[in-house]
């Protein structure tokens, strides 16, 4: 920043810790040094809806506001995007002058200072459509979405001072290769490692706790290897990942997420699918399970692969266009399903004891992943 800036603001359409692309940048900002945040006597989030903020940034309490998008439920996305994108750029014209530093996460707002890379629409575009070959007017749709997401995407790369910054080199490198003099830096996540923490409850206290709020798991049985994956069915890989766990008969399966809208799922009759559309208590789930199976298309990072790595389960995951493999490669038991030499080798039940050994190993060989240095990365960056 050339020049002193006492506000920042930051723009997404929902502002929630739950939602991957928004906690990447909630870990960010609450991570940024002290006295880089000194210099800020507010910090406003313009988004549709948002976690309590004086929660996301205690240390903070009493700078903090919401700058309240209206009209949260709007519908298509392509509505939902213009919209935000309309509204934000009257908003900073009313309320921001050149005191405020604004950052946004990709195309969400095209009236800002700084981008947070989350995807790019350009290396997905073709991928996604592919998923939609037997959707007629929903392929429509998607290329519709699709060209305008891309023609935002062109609009913030070709424009002149902005700086990027993105959670993988694979996407980094495609904005130097394909964007000539654009300013871009690889800032990887961290990972939470008090809030992702090995439950030292044994496995069946778990799985009893969990059963109460989620009746489905009853049935499940913790002395034989439990497999989870997490995230949109389709993008994340689940139909690879299916066939992967089949190999194991009788495979226990927890299945955390949901289908793009219209798309049933028939599940294997030969594993035993435990579907939950939703939870807040992932690590709880990582703490009852032995496997976090997780072949996913495109990833520009994934922080459940951090998760799963720092909770000491064994990862079945992809190496190509995944940002966090870019760290995890090499570390123990962690596959790609990509590699030409992937075999699939049941996974052996994990005690406590084993799951400890698992998260020290690998956090002694990646080194300091934590949030506070991508904090001070983003600080001198920016």
């Amino acid at each position: 920043m050339n020049k002193r800036k006492t506000r920042l603001a930051l723009y997404v359409h929902d502002f929630k810790i739950e939602i991957g692309h928004s906690n990447s940048l909630i870990e960010l900002i609450r991570h940024l040094p002290v006295g880089y945040l000194d210099q800020f006597s507010e910090i406003r989030v313009v988004s549709f809806s948002t976690s309590n903020l004086t929660e996301l940034f205690p240390g903070f309490k009493g700078k903090l506001s919401w700058g309240r998008v209206p009209f949260p439920k709007i519908k298509p996305v392509l509505l939902k995007s213009l919209f935000y994108q309309v509204w934000t750029y009257f908003y900073n014209l009313l309320f921001f002058g050149d005191e405020t530093f604004r950052i946004g996460i990709g195309i969400s707002s095209l009236s800002v200072d700084s981008v947070s890379i989350q995807f790019i629409h350009h290396i997905w575009t073709q991928r996604g459509l592919e998923q939609e070959s037997n959707h007629g007017v929903r392929k429509i749709y998607k290329k519709i979405l699709f060209a305008y997401f891309e023609m935002c995407e062109n609009y913030l790369f070709k424009k002149k001072g902005l700086k990027f910054f993105s959670p993988a080199h694979f996407l980094t490198n495609y904005l130097k290769d394909n964007y000539t003099g654009i300013e871009a830096k690889t800032i990887y996540s961290g990972v939470n490692l008090s809030r992702f923490e090995i439950n030292k409850k044994p496995k069946i206290e778990i799985l009893n706790d969990l059963v109460t709020r989620y009746p489905i798991l009853k049935g499940l049985n913790v002395s034989k290897p439990i497999y989870l994956f997490i995230g949109a069915y389709e993008r994340k890989g689940l139909p690879q990942a299916l066939e992967i766990v089949s190999q194991v008969k009788g495979c226990q399966f927890i299945v955390i997420g949901s289908p793009s809208a219209g798309k049933p799922v028939v599940w294997p009759k030969d594993i035993n699918v435990y579907p939950i559309t939703f939870t807040r208590e992932v690590p709880l789930f990582y703490s009852l399970s032995d496997a976090f199976i997780f072949p996913t298309i495109y990833e520009p990072f994934g922080l459940v692969l951090f998760e799963a790595m720092a909770m000491g389960l064994a990862i079945v995951t992809r190496f190509d266009q995944v940002g966090a493999s870019e760290l995890l490669k090499g570390l123990p038991e962690v596959y790609f399903s990509d590699e030409k030499d992937f075999s699939f080798v049941p996974v052996e039940v994990k005690d406590l004891n084993a799951k400890m050994h698992l998260r020290n190993e690998r956090i002694k060989l990646l080194g300091d992943v934590s949030w506070s240095k991508a904090g001070a990365e983003l600080a001198n960056f920016i």
